[in-house]
């Protein structure tokens, strides 16, 4: 199959979910060509660069002006490009953008298929996005869920969402979650990754790996620290990721509570270091809190916990709380609950062996159900219901 992977996210970066689908469509013989803004730079340093082809989009790299003028230079070189070497289906992680392969796809004939990630309009209200903002993303919303010919959500709820508020027939939507890959994600000696850490053997340690955004509960956590303190006092809290002004905000909130020195935030982790830096966790933690959950959430972060084989403890949103007690992979505490977080931490802190076959139930958990090449091979049998041929 030739495949067009339309994708807007930023000119500095593309997240983990596009890197890895990106190269195991490649890996499992699909011929994918990448339409995208992000900068050359970055791309060289991927490690499918050079096997896959990509096709650059030349944006203005001003704030408000990135999406509009990606659209515009997409309307105007993606025919060109389909023309010359005639994809069989155009796939797009949906945005505002997404508008323009709809188009495309319309005056070409080639199919468009529409990755849903999550229900943005919510996501807008929480940050009290304008009138204008909430219309414009139903508008657009509205014309290209119905107007493509499948969609993959990676929840329940957002396919359901979808279903319900633009009615769209269900059976134009599949619901695949998010994976991870267990040969990047495997555990790592723990001795060796604290001491590449710097940290001392036996201290028992809390982790966290991923975004520091509000909604992620990280609050939550240094709330529940000086509870957990109290209980295992040479605990330490060690965070990894996120942007550095929410950094300094958790930083600040740890000293207000004489925490300072149980916690060490690292900044980013290179992707090649991140099985190593979860593997010195003894619990890794995953307190996510929204305001609206309706659309349930498929954690990344969580199937590379698992992976590496830490237990978790994670609130009770769907597709997070659930999974971990259903499948004895860690526990569940109520969002947002600082001292049942507290408590669940204390917990597998205090029982080493329940920690340990938490995580080996994980990993297993994630060879089953939550690899990359499992989304893709699912992902690639819709886009053979809806290719063009010849």
């Amino acid at each position: 199959m030739r495949l067009c992977y339309v994708y807007f996210h930023s000119y500095r970066d593309m997240p983990i979910h596009t890197r890895e689908v990106v190269e195991e469509l490649a890996r499992q013989g699909q011929e994918v060509a990448v339409v995208t803004a992000v900068s050359p730079a970055f791309l060289q340093r991927l490690e499918w660069a050079g096997r896959i082809a990509v096709r650059q989009v030349p944006i203005l790299n001003l704030p408000g002006c990135r999406q509009v003028s990606f659209m515009m230079a997409l309307v105007l070189s993606l025919p060109w490009w389909c023309l010359r070497r005639p994809p069989d289906v155009l796939y797009e992680r949906f945005s505002l953008t997404t508008l323009g392969t709809l188009l495309i796809s319309r005056l070409l004939g080639i199919p468009l298929v529409v990755e849903v990630n999550g229900i943005i309009r919510d996501e807008l209200a929480l940050s009290r996005a304008s009138r204008w903002r909430l219309w414009l993303q139903d508008w657009v919303e509205r014309r290209v869920f119905r107007g493509c010919e499948r969609i993959v959500a990676v929840t329940e709820g957002i396919r359901q969402w979808v279903a319900a508020t633009y009615a769209v027939p269900p059976a134009r939507i599949e619901a695949i979650p998010n994976g991870t890959n267990p040969d990047r994600f495997m555990p790592v000696e723990q001795a060796a990754a604290r001491q590449a850490l710097d940290v001392e053997p036996h201290r028992p340690i809390v982790g966290y790996l991923g975004s520091l955004f509000p909604w992620c509960g990280l609050d939550t956590l240094v709330e529940a620290s000086p509870r957990v303190a109290a209980e295992v006092p040479d605990v330490l809290f060690l965070i990894g990721g996120g942007q550095e002004d929410l950094r300094r905000h958790l930083e600040a909130h740890a000293q207000r509570l004489g925490m300072e020195r149980q916690f060490r935030f690292t900044g980013d982790v290179p992707w090649d270091r991140a099985a190593s830096f979860i593997s010195a966790f003894d619990v890794a933690v995953a307190p996510a809190q929204f305001a609206n959950t309706r659309s349930g959430i498929s954690p990344q972060k969580v199937y590379a916990y698992l992976a590496c084989e830490r237990p978790v403890v994670g609130s009770d949103i769907d597709g997070l709380g659930n999974v971990l007690q259903e499948e004895g992979a860690g526990l569940s505490f109520p969002a947002g609950d600082a001292e049942a977080l507290a408590r669940a931490v204390v917990q597998l802190l205090g029982d080493p062996a329940r920690a340990r076959a938490m995580g080996q139930r994980g990993r297993q958990l994630v060879l089953e159900r939550y690899t990359w090449e499992q989304v893709v091979r699912r992902t690639v049998r819709i886009l053979d219901t809806v290719r063009r041929v010849g």
